[in-house]
């Protein structure tokens, strides 16, 4: 959105400062100065919103691509409930431990360890 903005900030700039410019150019048709205007305008126009339409769908697919990830990861059903808060999820069963964790930088730390060791480590 802010890009937007900026985008109608240089917009109402660049025709604020139109008559100071024109007036100061060299003599030329007004028809000829006139179409260039137009022409700036469109193509400044068409170049912001390529580029917009761009990186908007570059971003979409890219959490497209997270939430594929995600998928391997987690079941759908956890995946949904962190999607939708940002609650710890846990649950108790009596013969199984299963722990999903992100701590930054605990791979380097534990790559040589069984998975028992961390696990102890971590309680």
């Amino acid at each position: 959105m802010s890009w937007f903005v900026l985008y109608f900030i240089v917009l109402v700039i660049t025709i604020s400062f139109h008559s100071y410019f024109s007036a100061n150019a060299l003599d030329v048709f007004e028809t000829f100065r006139k179409t260039f205007l137009a022409i700036n305008l469109v193509a400044s126009t068409l170049l912001i919103f390529i580029f917009y339409g761009f990186f908007v769908n570059a971003s979409i697919r890219e959490r497209a691509k997270a939430n594929r990830l995600l998928l391997n990861v987690l079941s759908a059903e956890i995946e949904d409930t962190q999607k939708e808060s940002d609650k710890t999820i846990a649950e108790h069963h009596e013969s199984v431990s299963v722990l999903f964790a992100d701590v930054v930088e605990l791979i380097p730390l534990f790559v040589d360890h069984e998975p028992t060791e961390v696990v102890d480590w971590l309680n």
